[in-house]
């Protein structure tokens, strides 16, 4: 995470002094936690998807559904595991913990809910 520092000019012509603004970029820091997390979750299920459309399991278009949900999932998952995490410090075991366990219910509950709608679409 990186520092911001705003100058800050006094009329009496004495130099900028500089300070920090805590919190400043928590929101990129958040885009960037969803994209990496749909590019991974992308990469998983387009992976998994070749073997399945090799084996017959599956057309392209599926796959592609496949692949766009998983991205999807996995970006909004990331996303709110990681604000999870920031609340609780930038570094550490628990960060860590905070990360894995919210990131991992998350997706339970995203991929229960999905597959429960799928269910009763059919």
């Amino acid at each position: 995470m990186s520092i911001h520092h705003y100058p800050v000019v006094y009329p009496s012509g004495t130099r900028p002094v500089s300070y920090h603004v805590p919190g400043g970029d928590t929101c990129a820091n958040l885009v960037q936690l969803a994209t990496l997390g749909a590019v991974v979750g992308a990469s998983t299920a387009a992976a998994k998807a070749i073997g399945q459309i090799q084996q017959g399991e599956i057309d392209t278009q599926q796959a592609l559904a496949h692949t766009a949900r998983a991205a999807l999932t996995a970006a909004t998952t990331t996303a709110i595991a990681g604000a999870a995490a920031n609340a609780v410090g930038h570094h550490g075991l628990a960060r860590l913990g905070v990360l894995f366990l919210a990131g991992t219910a998350l997706m339970y509950g995203i991929e229960k809910r999905l597959n429960t709608e799928q269910k009763t679409d059919v």
